[in-house]
């Protein structure tokens, strides 16, 4: 058997924006913010065809700043507003570039010293018929044989863009002429986003729907709108997408003589079904699944089962630390800390039995080993009783980490606005495990050993040197 894949195009995204504001003063103390933003986003593949174009999106926001005491010693604010964001660049390379993907098979008369297959003579795939059929005489499970594709079988007809809600209301307070404080609360609200989905062949959609319209071949060349009930096609439906953060971010201040520090405090919870555009919950080693927009998630109903809770970068306490001293015209000291708690754990296996449609080798929220579970389609199978449903974040969390920083200045009076630098990052040179492998069962009978291997470390000891020079 030989395989090949190869993924070919350009792309190019344009982005069009219109915004207009108002600032008004209400009262010499109280100002108002008033903005219309219009974004338009059109993605084109790699023949400069158009495959998504989002017109007219509006965003309206609004903001206020009170100046309480009329001195600037006290001010209180907030804002109110909608942020879209274009479809990235990366769904294109397989989305609507020409992919080819296919299998060619050979017959074989001996092995050669290096394992090599000798008397290759190449096994045609003869159905001529067949849709899966490619020009080299292999075959592709998926229809990708590098033909191109019609920019209008890309995505759902009418694609929202990817878009949240964000509340913003704080304070900050000047005690004296050396101390000040604040604290601001943030509310995030994820309204669309943005995946694919595979129900016959993979399109782009908005996450979450449950009905949707595409452009598909009708078996004759034509194309017509075909519209999509995923409960039906899949036989369950996708839970509504669900992304959002609260936060209390708290700072203090204090600045005097050749003194200044700082230390901000966060409180955060980010929870919900999915991240947004990628998936860190898919541990490869690589850090998460980078394919932007093109995840696992909503592939399939199945896969969004158990996974709301705390997202993968949730860290619910944040302590930043920042200071720096001046002890003579020339030289500067300073640090800084980071201290954060934990991410969420969670542990991944095999669907509890082997569905048809189902990815066997997927994230699903089950933790353990099933056992022998081959029957096809048969739920009522008893799984190993160590085998359990597990929610995302049910292992725990990870490690709190804590990096300290140290660096130090020179601003030579001999040649005003040279700046040598030195930062030493980690100073302590503690390495702590952020990341774990999550997938718990290697076969559907066997444990993977790899389950709870660290994959990540927080940064080792580094140096940083740095020359600059202002004029």
């Amino acid at each position: 058997t030989k395989n090949y894949s190869e993924h070919g195009g350009g792309t190019t995204v344009k982005q069009k924006a219109l915004f207009i504001e108002d600032r008004w003063h209400i009262t010499d103390n109280i100002l108002l913010s008033l903005g219309l933003r219009n974004d338009g986003f059109t993605n084109y593949n790699g023949n400069g065809e158009a495959y998504v174009e989002q017109k007219n999106n509006w965003a309206p926001r609004i903001g206020f700043s009170w100046d309480v005491n009329g001195d600037s010693s006290f001010k209180v604010f907030g804002n109110v507003g909608r942020y879209h964001l274009a479809l990235p660049n990366n769904v294109s390379v397989r989305g609507s570039n020409p992919s080819l993907s296919s299998a060619q098979y050979f017959t074989y008369t001996g092995i050669a010293a290096d394992g090599t297959p000798t008397g290759l003579t190449a096994i045609p795939y003869t159905n001529a018929n067949s849709p899966y059929t490619c020009a080299n005489g292999g075959m592709s499970s998926n229809v990708e044989c590098g033909y191109p594709k019609d920019p209008r079988t890309i995505a759902q007809i009418d694609l929202k863009p990817h878009y949240p809600v964000e509340f913003l209301v704080g304070m900050e307070r000047t005690e004296t002429d050396s101390f000040s404080w604040g604290a601001k609360a943030t509310y995030r609200d994820l309204k669309n986003a943005i995946d694919d989905i595979c129900p016959t062949e993979c399109f782009i959609f908005n996450a979450g729907t449950n009905v949707a319209t595409f452009y598909e071949d009708d078996g004759t060349g034509n194309l017509v709108a075909v519209t999509h009930d995923f409960a039906v096609d899949f036989g369950t439906a996708f839970p509504k997408l669900k992304r959002k953060y609260l936060a209390l971010d708290m700072y203090a201040q204090y600045r005097k003589g050749d003194f200044f520090g700082k230390i901000d405090y966060t409180l955060s919870h980010n929870w919900g079904n999915a991240e947004g555009q990628l998936n860190s919950s898919v541990d490869t080693g690589a850090g998460g699944q980078g394919d932007v927009s093109v995840t696992q998630d909503w592939d399939l109903p199945e896969l969004m089962f158990g996974v709301n809770g705390s997202l993968p970068n949730n860290r619910t306490h944040q302590i930043k630390m920042i200071g720096t001293y001046r002890f003579s015209e020339e030289w500067r000291v300073g640090g800084s800390a980071i201290v954060q708690s934990g991410r969420p754990r969670s542990c991944y296996s095999y669907w509890p039995y082997a569905k048809p449609g189902l990815y066997n080798n997927a994230y699903y929220s089950y933790c353990g080993v099933p056992g022998a579970q081959t029957a096809v389609n048969n739920p009522n199978v008893t799984p190993n009783a160590d085998y359990v449903f597990s929610p995302r974040g049910s292992v725990g969390e990870t490690p709190w980490t804590a990096t300290f920083n140290a660096n130090v200045s020179y601003t030579p009076n001999w040649l005003d606005g040279l700046t040598l630098s030195m930062d030493v990052l980690n100073l302590l040179n503690k390495q702590t495990a952020t990341g774990y492998y999550e997938r718990s069962a290697s076969s559907r009978t066997t444990v993977n050993p790899r389950y709870g291997q660290e994959l990540s470390f927080s940064a080792p000891r580094s140096f940083r040197f740095s020359v600059r020079y202002d004029f």
